[in-house]
């Protein structure tokens, strides 16, 4: 991300229904955080594009270096909102930047249009939650539920099983 120090979050925003009042944040390794940012009412009248410099972040407390979470986003007033997000990205990337360590695991990376996705999830990526039971995040496709998690910190103390459900399967290798 350092190589975005002096670039922009940038995505689109349509509110289908409820109230347009809309926050959002990026995160860093817990408990780091931009902050709240409250971007007022966006997107009521149609699709609205919404930029927000990462300099503006990096002031409410966004260490740029350990960003773990790239966008994190919900209505301000939790009153059923029905909202779309479309062409999120991070722009003026800076290729004399710092670069990030290379991952610690071997994957391989597949192209899809102007992206990539990985055949391997990075371990360190993977945290838990609590929300009716305990779950792992970031984790890939994987069996529901674990046995313990540490929701202060989001390290989960159980082994993480891998799950293919052959539908899922199905439809990432033939997509529609």
């Amino acid at each position: 991300m350092t190589s975005f120090a002096n670039g922009n979050l940038e995505f689109s925003i349509k509110v289908i229904s409820g109230d347009p009042k809309i926050t959002m944040k990026l995160d860093c390794i817990h408990p780091c955080t931009s902050g709240e940012q409250q971007l007022g009412e966006r997107g009521a009248s149609g699709w609205q594009r919404v930029i927000i410099p990462v300099s503006q972040l990096i002031l409410g407390g966004l260490e740029i270096d350990s960003v773990n979470t790239g966008l994190v986003i919900w209505a301000s007033e939790h009153t059923d909102t029905i909202f779309l997000l479309d062409d999120v990205r991070f722009t003026g990337f800076d290729p004399t930047g710092e670069r990030p360590e290379p991952p610690s695991v071997n994957f391989k990376l597949t192209t899809l249009g102007q992206g990539s996705y990985s055949d391997t999830i990075n371990p360190d990526s993977y945290r838990c939650v609590y929300d009716y039971g305990n779950w792992i995040y970031n984790a890939g496709v994987v069996q529901p539920g674990i046995g313990f998690c540490d929701t202060d910190t989001g390290a989960q103390k159980a082994t993480r099983r891998q799950f293919f459900h052959k539908q899922l399967v199905q439809r990432r290798l033939n997509p529609r």
